[in-house]
C-alpha cells in the first residue's frame, strides 16, 4: 500500500469518526433540552403549587381577601386591598415567567396555555378585572399587551370553571 493510499484511507475514517461525533453531540443536544424542558415544567409546578400553599392555603385570612377581592376589590378595606395586590402580582408574575418560557421554546405552548388560561380566569373576575386596569402597569409591557388582547377574547372567569368561587351565594 502506498502512502497515498494510507492517507485516502485515514480521511475517510476520519470523515466517518467527524459524522459519528456530529450524531453523537446532536443526540446529547437533544436530550439536554428534554432535561432543560422538563426541569422548566417542573419548577412551573413546583412554584404555582408554593405559591398556593404559602398565600392561600396556609393563610386562611388571606384566602378569604383573595375571595372577596376578586368580588369586589374597591370594597376591600386598603389593608386588604395591598394583601390582594399582593398575591395578583405573584400570580401575574408566575404567569409572565411561563409566558417567557413559552416564548423561549423551553415550555410547551400547550402547557403554556393551561396557566395563562388560569390567570385569564382569575382576571375575568369582577374584581380582578377592577384589580388589572389599576396595576398592569407594574408588569412587563409585553406580558400586559398580551394579556389585554387575550381579555378581549371570550373566556370564562374562575367562579363559571369552579363554582366555589361563585359570586352568587357567597359570604
Amino acid at each position: 500500500m502506498t502512502i497515498q493510499e494510507l492517507g485516502s484511507i485515514g480521511e475517510f475514517v476520519a470523515a466517518i469518526a467527524t459524522i459519528a461525533t456530529l450524531i453523537y453531540l446532536a443526540l446529547q443536544i437533544r436530550h439536554s433540552s428534554t432535561l432543560s424542558r422538563s426541569a422548566a415544567h417542573q419548577e412551573v409546578l413546583t412554584s404555582h403549587r408554593e405559591l398556593l400553599r404559602q398565600l392561600l392555603t396556609l393563610n386562611p385570612e388571606l384566602e378569604e381577601i383573595q375571595f372577596r377581592g376578586m368580588r369586589s376589590f374597591a370594597s376591600l378595606e386598603p389593608g386588604d386591598q395591598r394583601r390582594f395586590h399582593h398575591v395578583m402580582v405573584e400570580f401575574m408574575l408566575h404567569c409572565q415567567n411561563v409566558m417567557q418560557l413559552r416564548e423561549k421554546g423551553i415550555l410547551d405552548r400547550q402547557e403554556a396555555a393551561v396557566w395563562v388560561g388560569f390567570t385569564l380566569q382569575l382576571l375575568r373576575m369582577p374584581g380582578s378585572g377592577e384589580w388589572w386596569e389599576s396595576a398592569k402597569g407594574i408588569v412587563n409591557p409585553d406580558f400586559r399587551a398580551e394579556m389585554d388582547h387575550l381579555l378581549q377574547e371570550p373566556g370564562e372567569s374562575i367562579a363559571e370553571v369552579l363554582p366555589f368561587y361563585s359570586i352568587e351565594g357567597a359570604a
